[in-house]
């Protein structure tokens, strides 16, 4: 009886082997078809495109010298001193687009607007005081991928 279940082992534990491995095999194909299918969802991209925008503009307006708080005073060639402060504004027309690639099914189009303030004055004291009047409007676009389910800059 001993012999006959020693025989019978080796091809039982070859078949239990085969058939863990092809099941295993099985899931991380099923598990990674999901995780593409949902990278691969164009509202998913889109509705999450609106919210790293909000967070971008927090850092682009956090990190730099962006804000009517940063008012830098220069002195012109006639004499005068200008105060000069930089604003960025969400503009209109950003989208986002599929680029047919698998590892980055998304590009985000991003617009936005730096809008420069000047005043002139007598003395820098003067100068910030105000009021200011917008001088220069630039619009600025970036390009974002979405790469493994997020926005990547």
């Amino acid at each position: 009886m001993m012999q006959g279940l020693a025989s019978c082992m080796p091809g039982f534990a070859v078949k239990r082997l085969v058939w863990v491995v092809a099941l295993g095999f099985a899931l991380s194909v099923f598990q990674g078809h999901t995780v593409w299918a949902a990278d691969d969802d164009p509202q998913q991209a889109k509705s999450s495109f609106e919210v790293f925008k909000v967070e971008w503009m927090k850092k682009v307006n956090s990190y730099t010298d962006y804000g009517e708080h940063n008012v830098k005073v220069e002195k012109d060639p006639g004499g005068q001193y200008v105060a000069t402060y930089r604003i960025v504004v969400p503009a209109e027309g950003s989208e986002v687009k599929a680029t047919g690639d698998k590892f980055s099914p998304f590009v985000g189009l991003m617009k936005y607007e730096e809008r420069t303030f000047q005043c002139r004055g007598d003395t820098p004291e003067l100068a910030k005081q105000g009021p200011f009047k917008c001088e220069k409007e630039v619009i600025i676009t970036e390009i974002f991928r979405y790469s493994k389910g997020k926005w990547v800059f």
